[in-house]
């Protein structure tokens, strides 16, 4: 119920957003420039160009607060006029976290067109999800953090500079790139904390704000 509470009030926030048909190749090509974005600390300065960017082709991108209940990172689906919607819940209050399953929900919508949730890394709702949930990962991954730019991380060593040397490469915020090394195991669960930027909800059930 709590789920189905979460995702109605991502409707209700779409409901007047005024959306051209989609246009599936234009939302994979402007995907890498999107990485960009990450670059605004708050969320209040990157939200409105990332559902800008993504309306302008035909996608509508919504973000509320989760209820007591539900532990869903994001939900991708179609609406009845065939525009996808992907609605993110900013679970675990972390850059990295939005910013792989916004891109992760994104790969749902351009390779497999059909509805998910996903919480808690794992997938709640779709068929075959074993398979299309390692290929949205793969999506995500591969959009934020390049194949030859980990084998050269690889090559410096996790270091700080280093790690904000690949991020800068990668067009992402350093924090993207520590969650991508976590995620792989290679370095400890907040060993690198500090280049992560989190968030905390204030008054706005929509948009969170910096925290710290």
């Amino acid at each position: 119920m709590a789920t189905l509470v979460w995702l109605r009030a991502g409707e209700l926030a779409i409901e007047s957003l005024d959306l051209p048909k989609f246009d599936r190749d234009a939302f994979q090509a402007i995907l890498p420039g999107l990485k960009k974005l990450s670059a605004f600390k708050r969320p209040a300065s990157f939200l409105p160009r990332l559902v800008e960017a993504c309306r302008s082709v035909g996608v509508a991108v919504a973000t509320t607060r989760t209820p007591e209940g539900c532990r869903a990172s994001g939900a991708s689906w179609f609406n009845s006029n065939g525009n996808p919607v992907i609605l993110l819940s900013f679970r675990y209050m972390a850059e990295d976290h939005f910013w792989f399953t916004f891109f992760h929900e994104a790969g749902h919508v351009v390779l497999h067109g059909e509805p998910h949730i996903d919480g808690d890394g794992r997938p709640v709702m779709g068929s075959d999800t074993e398979k299309q949930e390692y290929e949205a990962n793969k999506f995500a991954q591969d959009l934020l953090f390049p194949e030859e730019l980990r084998e050269m991380l690889i090559s410096h060593g996790y270091r700080t500079q280093a790690v904000r040397d690949i991020a800068r490469a990668a067009n992402v915020t350093p924090g993207i790139i520590v969650g991508q090394l976590e995620k792989a195991g290679v370095v400890r669960q907040g060993a690198l904390n500090h280049l992560r930027h989190r968030y905390k909800w204030g008054d706005n059930p929509h948009i969170p704000e910096l925290a710290g």
